[in-house]
């Protein structure tokens, strides 16, 4: 028997043709990020750029610049996924997939608070034992 997969609008479940783009929205802010990706019809899609435009059309343009990378490494990201999942539940860390950079942020303040207190940060993430 074969599966049939088939795409539906997020917003009110109107069926999706093959070609329509997933789209994602990305908000950056420090009292909390959001990144989301969500199938919307184009109707829908023209309803979220409505809505979208009456806060744009307040704001000041900036020039979007290539994302800094945070030049860490595997074994931070490792730490910083396990100290996430166990201590801030409100970042929402997976347990695969990439580490969002605002559990990275939170888990070097984190280690740094840890540093300034002269606490021995538990090994959260540390497989060897």
């Amino acid at each position: 028997m074969a599966t049939i997969q088939l795409r539906t609008d997020d917003l009110n479940g109107e069926a999706l043709p093959e070609d329509t783009p997933t789209t994602h929205l990305y908000i950056e802010d420090p009292r909390g990020d959001v990144s989301i990706e969500i199938d919307l019809s184009d109707a829908s899609f023209k309803a979220l750029q409505k809505a979208v435009d009456k806060i744009v059309s307040k704001g000041r343009p900036i020039t979007p610049t290539q994302p800094a990378k945070l030049g860490g490494n595997a074994t931070e990201a490792a730490a910083a996924r396990a100290w996430a999942i166990a201590e801030r539940p409100d970042l929402n860390v997976k347990e695969k997939g990439a580490v969002p950079k605002a559990a990275i942020v939170a888990y070097r303040a984190w280690l740094d608070n840890q540093h300034d207190d002269n606490v021995e940060p538990e090994n959260f993430g540390d497989t060897q034992q």
